[in-house]
């Protein structure tokens, strides 16, 4: 499985099991409180950004103290003693919490897998003055004030995957040329001052399939690739 997929479906079942930890100690806390447990369930769940927990706390925990199991008097967390054989619910919130940290943790290498994705580029052997590249899924875009050398980069061709690459290209002067490697078969397109063009694919297999841009002296240029 693609890894940046395996992060999606990670962090929608860290939500899925965040939301039920939530919910189960919802209800209970507010059923211990005499509230209605239901209703205050579906406020910390459905209001957004964990407000209905905050309102959750600063309302109903705060103005509503816990009743006692036998006699039903009201008292306070302080006062409050569980009932032998009563279930805790720290588990619970300390359960919503660790899900809730581990989906940080995944969105955050979520998006630096972006950033190393397979449409990745490097610069190491250009001399760019105003480069910038932007990689965000199926797209590579390029643009610069001069540049001289190499980009590579790279994309996955798999079952199902678009049959042709489109390449648009802006430049004011100098050159560009973008090869397409796999193996010992490679293709070189020219890319003239202003470009447009769909590039079969065809003739490749499934796998890996390198790209580089050969910029010489090229100048005021942008370059979008996606497929």
């Amino acid at each position: 499985m693609d890894v940046k997929l395996g992060l999606i479906f990670s962090i929608l079942g860290l939500m899925l099991l965040a939301l039920i930890f939530l919910g189960l100690w919802t209800y209970r806390d507010a059923k211990s409180r005499g509230l209605n447990a239901g209703l205050w369930v579906v406020i910390v769940l459905l209001v957004p950004n964990l407000l209905g927990l905050l309102l959750y706390f600063l309302i109903g925990r705060k103005e509503s103290p816990r009743e006692c199991p036998e006699c039903g008097s009201k008292m306070s967390d302080t006062q409050y003693v569980k009932p032998v054989g009563h279930k805790s619910n720290k588990g619970l919130l300390v359960g919503f919490v660790t899900c809730l940290l581990i989906m940080i943790i995944l969105a955050l290498l979520f998006f630096g897998s972006m950033l190393m994705s397979d449409f990745r580029t490097s610069s190491s052997r250009s001399v760019g003055i105003g480069l910038v590249q932007n990689n965000i899924g199926s797209q590579w875009k390029v643009s610069f004030r001069s540049l001289s050398g190499g980009l590579n980069s790279k994309l996955t061709i798999r079952d199902g995957s678009p049959e042709k690459l489109n390449i648009k290209t802006e430049l004011e002067s100098g050159s560009l040329t973008l090869t397409l490697r796999q193996g010992d078969k490679s293709i070189t397109i020219p890319l003239d001052h202003s470009t447009e063009i769909q590039q079969d694919l065809k003739e490749f297999k499934n796998g890996t399939l390198q790209l580089k841009i050969e910029a010489s002296n090229a100048k005021g240029g942008k370059v979008n690739i996606w497929w």
